[in-house]
């Protein structure tokens, strides 16, 4: 029997769930969050729901903001002046980095180059 059916008393509350599935309560919490929607009855009186599917769809929406951090920071000068070398002056990436080495917007955050393997 689905726990909302049960009568109060008898239902299975967040932190009994967490326990029986071996997580933290607070997951518990923020999945039943992540898929709640309102749902109406019959009458058209709200009532809150869960739907795991939505709740995957919000999980895998926020997976894609995820990812390693830029290199280059918060350094939004050396972005400039590495997007004025690579698109105003036609230069390769390698070439705009060799050419911003010596101004100050790069040695507030240096860039390391990946070394080849001697061929």
């Amino acid at each position: 029997m689905d726990n909302y059916k049960k009568p109060k008393k008898d239902r299975l509350n967040q932190s009994d769930i967490a326990e029986r599935i071996g997580v933290h309560r607070s997951t518990i919490s923020r999945e039943l969050k992540r898929g709640h929607y309102i749902k109406y009855d019959t009458t058209l009186a709200p009532m809150d729901a869960y739907c795991a599917d939505l709740a995957q769809k919000d999980y895998d929406r926020k997976a894609t903001a995820k990812g390693p951090t830029l290199k280059i920071g918060k350094n939004h000068e050396l972005e400039r002046d590495l997007e004025k070398e690579i698109c105003e002056h036609k230069r390769s990436p390698y070439s705009a980095l060799e050419k911003v080495k010596d101004k100050k917007s790069y040695k507030k955050r240096k860039i390391e180059q990946k070394k080849l393997p001697p061929s």
